[in-house]
């Protein structure tokens, strides 16, 4: 595994042939030159400093570079489950069942028009987004829902609205580490008196300091209550989960 979660290149996307093998899902780009040479198909966590943003890309083995088909948006948190449909042409996804959840968004499950978003947006070389490509996307993508296949019902709707947060930090040694903080429903600081909290933490080792503090998770998945230190939250703690401590 990636030691650097932010540069991992994520997995290549595999498919079943006729007899059933697991073999490389190859794409096709769209003009003459691009079809005499294949792409893999790749599927990544999206790390970042800002959590993890799951993309599906296309790896040019060539030159290898990334172009990003699909990226997850805030303030959801979204995979692509399976391939549904694809370009008979180029091979390239068309329809994928899409799992989308948010913090008090239980997931469920969409047919998403991969092909139709692609046609919206011109899919672009990996990296960062500006504040204004992800605006974009994400207006993009709202038009490009074609069904929703469950409605699974929040679990616990009381709690509801537990606050969650990821924080950042600094150890006095320099080294950058964050946690995500939970609180309460209805929780307001400043107003209400200060909460007990639990701390659910384990150390890990690292063999470079720069790694140690790269975010894990997304702040965008949704509170699960059923994990063993949130239940807390009902008798009313504040949480801080899974702060690093890297030795």
């Amino acid at each position: 595994p990636y030691t650097d979660r932010y540069t991992d290149p994520g997995g290549v996307i595999m498919r079943s042939n006729s007899k059933g093998k697991s073999v490389l899902r190859l794409v096709y780009g769209r003009d003459d030159i691009d079809r005499k040479q294949p792409m893999l198909l790749m599927s990544s966590a999206g790390a970042s400093e800002q959590g993890n943003r799951p993309y599906l890309a296309t790896l040019d083995t060539v030159t290898g570079k990334f172009k990003v088909l699909w990226r997850s948006t805030p303030p959801r948190f979204e995979t692509i489950s399976t391939i549904l449909r694809v370009d008979e042409e180029t091979r390239l996804p068309q329809k994928v069942l899409l799992r989308r959840e948010g913090p008090q968004e239980y997931p469920n499950f969409y047919v998403y028009d991969l092909g139709k978003s692609m046609g919206a947006f011109e899919p672009r070389e990996s990296g960062p987004e500006s504040k204004e490509e992800e605006a974009e996307r994400a207006r993009t993508k709202e038009n490009c829902f074609a069904m929703q296949v469950t409605h699974y019902p929040h679990p616990a709707p009381q709690l509801k609205d537990v606050q969650r947060e990821l924080i950042v930090y600094e150890r006095k040694d320099g080294v950058r580490l964050n946690a995500v903080l939970y609180l309460p429903p209805r929780f307001k600081e400043g107003v209400d008196k200060p909460l007990p909290m639990l701390l659910w933490a384990y150390p890990r080792e690292f063999k470079n300091a720069k790694f140690a503090g790269q975010v894990q998770d997304s702040p965008y998945r949704f509170v699960r209550i059923a994990r063993s230190p949130l239940i807390y939250l009902a008798l009313g703690y504040a949480i801080l989960d899974g702060p690093q401590m890297p030795i």
